[in-house]
């Protein structure tokens, strides 16, 4: 996209709220003026000691950061003869300033490219203006100032997608990133987010089958480069890919067998670097189990690493993926769990062939049927935002969300829903989330949200024959992989210029 230097102005925004909070419809707010916003990151305080050099005086030998502020605001509008949006507001809430130039400003999804959202908003003062005046000349609108504060400010940029180059040929199932952002400092460099990631896909067809590949990359995708080393044997496909860190300055790899063994049970390999050896890992006993999804490793940490498998099966490692001990054994459902997400540690939903869903709230120590949403297999993403509000999409082109930890689902359509796949779901935080679609040629089309899945809007997306996974590193930043196409495998990065 070329760029464009033109300056906003004011009367170039719309203000809208969600007075039900996220994932509700969101309220134009007309006739209001949003004032300026403010958010403290926090003042740094130097640190002294006495010059060795100079009498009586004081060198600056480093400083801290303190806390952060909220960010404050106000909402001015005139008063009216019946009350406002403004006055329904009660609890927490986002707002959405808007970039609108062309086309309606009370059309949400007209906005063009940049947004900025103070989330979570609560209202913290109210003044009246103007109310009773004895002076003709004095005699101008009466208006209400109301005050807010939020936990912090979202800009979002409408994202670009490119597709990045890479040499293999096969199809790519899974892709993660293994690094936060940070400054240089006694620590190490400086990193950007989501420079270090991983892809991983299918065997080579063909006679002599071959080992599946690993790809890696340490520069945002710029160059992906071949790992000489395979995790599984020839005609073994991988399925699913996670990394943690093991300790300050080891991150461990570590990835799911994707093709059945009808003579050994599910197999995981993990090493401790972006290249080098693998050491395989026999999960259970059951021989012919193996991964069906690019979610079926979830892991939290080091000591909370979940796998799902055939037969209803899932297994835990506390210990990096080293052993295995399974927590479900195919007694609540028989059918092939595809996906695993939580919120945290206690709180994870399972899912998988013919609409299975399963909730735990306890880590896995008990597992329980939840309701089913009504469409086809889950054979994708599922998304847990917190232990009651998770996301699922289906095989048959349906999304779906629950608010209350899965007792019911309700449907969101989007453009092209109802036909095709849903093949990745995730978000960034509460409200700007990332979609795969897959249409029935298959195409993959990127659908984004920043409202908290009440609208999604298409990204254009580059030509391709399917997308299978989707790794979200913040509101401005994702990847996603899918089926080869015109000859290589495709690699997409959904990103702010």
């Amino acid at each position: 996209m070329a760029e464009d230097r033109t300056p906003l102005l004011g009367g170039d925004w719309s203000i809208f709220v969600q007075v039900d909070g996220p994932n509700t419809a969101p309220t134009y707010l007309g006739c209001h003026d949003f004032g300026d916003m403010e958010l403290a990151d926090g003042d740094i305080t130097l640190l002294y000691c006495p010059s060795p050099t100079r009498a009586n005086k004081w060198d600056v030998v480093g400083n801290y950061q303190g806390e952060s502020s909220p960010a404050t605001f106000e909402i001015t509008t005139t008063i009216k003869k019946q009350r406002d949006t403004i006055d329904k507001i009660k609890c927490p809430v986002p707002f959405y300033v808007l970039n609108i130039s062309c086309g309606r400003k009370d059309v949400f999804n007209n906005w063009d490219n940049t947004a900025v959202i103070p989330y979570p908003a609560t209202r913290t003062s109210r003044s009246w203006q103007n109310l009773a005046k004895r002076v003709p000349g004095d005699n101008n609108e009466s208006l209400k100032v109301t005050g807010f504060s939020a936990n912090d400010v979202v800009e979002v940029w409408l994202p670009d997608i490119g597709r990045q180059s890479i040499a293999e040929t096969t199809a790519l199932n899974d892709i993660t990133f293994c690094n936060d952002e940070k400054c240089a400092d006694a620590c190490g460099n400086a990193q950007d987010l989501c420079e270090a990631g991983i892809v991983v896909g299918d065997a080579p067809a063909g006679s002599p089958a071959s080992d599946a590949d690993v790809w890696y990359t340490a520069n945002e995708g710029q160059t992906w480069t071949f790992g000489a080393t395979s995790p599984f044997g020839a005609a073994e496909d991988i399925a699913s890919v996670v990394c943690f860190p093991i300790d300050k300055d080891t991150t461990r790899y570590l990835v799911a067998r994707g093709t059945t063994d009808a003579g050994a049970p599910a197999e995981v390999a993990y090493r401790d670097a972006q290249t080098g050896a693998w050491t395989s890992v026999n999960v259970g006993s059951t021989n012919g189990q193996y991964a069906l999804g690019p979610q079926a490793l979830f892991a939290l940490d080091s000591q909370n690493i979940w796998l799902v498998v055939s037969g209803g099966y899932i297994y835990k490692s506390e210990d990096g993926g080293v052993t295995w001990t399974a927590q479900e054994q195919g007694i609540v459902t028989a059918q092939n769990l595809h996906g695993i997400h939580g919120a945290d540690s206690d709180n994870l939903y399972a899912f998988g062939a013919a609409d299975a869903l399963l909730r735990t709230t306890d880590g896995g120590t008990s597992w329980t049927a939840l309701t089913a949403t009504g469409g086809g297999v889950i054979n994708q993403r599922g998304f847990a935002i917190s232990k009651d509000s998770a996301w699922i999409g289906d095989s048959g082109g349906s999304l779906y969300y629950t608010t209350d930890g899965g007792t019911t689902w309700t449907e969101r359509a989007f453009t092209g829903s109802g036909a095709g796949q849903v093949r990745g779901v995730e978000f960034a935080n509460d409200l700007v989330g990332f979609m795969l679609h897959d249409s029935a040629a298959p195409a993959g089309t990127v659908f984004y949200t920043i409202d908290g899945g009440y609208s999604w809007r298409s990204l254009s997306t580059p030509t391709n024959s399917g997308l299978n996974s989707l790794y979200v590193c913040g509101p401005n930043l994702a990847y996603a992989v899918g089926e080869a196409d015109s000859g290589t495998a495709v690699i997409l990065k959904i990103s702010v210029a």
